[in-house]
């Protein structure tokens, strides 16, 4: 394997595991208990860290072949990760310190039979 494809390897490990970073923290923010906060903080914070990690050392590749050019840039899939991260944290702080997000959803209390 040569030195090319051992760093996209490594940065799309590093994607993926961002990726599942931050939907983790969003569906522990989601849904919840207030005991995942601190969790879903440090994950969304990973994801955001890998996502600047990414966006700071940009893998681009550019080929002609055939009189055809084609490209690679990883800084797109990088800025989706930093949104999902983004998006992550801003879902488990809302969910925090919204007062409404609080109280507990109204249940139907049963009806007796007469």
């Amino acid at each position: 394997m040569n030195y090319f494809a051992l760093i996209v390897v490594i940065a799309a490990a590093a994607w993926v595991a961002g990726i599942g970073c931050g939907t983790l923290a969003a569906w522990w923010g989601w849904r919840g208990t207030r005991r995942r906060f601190v969790a879903s903080v440090i994950l969304a914070g990973s994801a955001l860290g890998l996502a600047c990690l990414g966006l700071v050392s940009r893998i681009a590749y550019s080929q002609t072949v055939n009189g055809r050019g084609w490209s690679l840039d990883s800084r797109w899939f990088f800025l989706a990760l930093l949104a999902s991260g983004v998006a992550a944290l801003a879902i488990v702080l809302w969910r925090r310190f919204n007062p409404r997000s609080l109280t507990a959803p109204p249940t139907l209390a049963p009806t007796a039979s007469r």
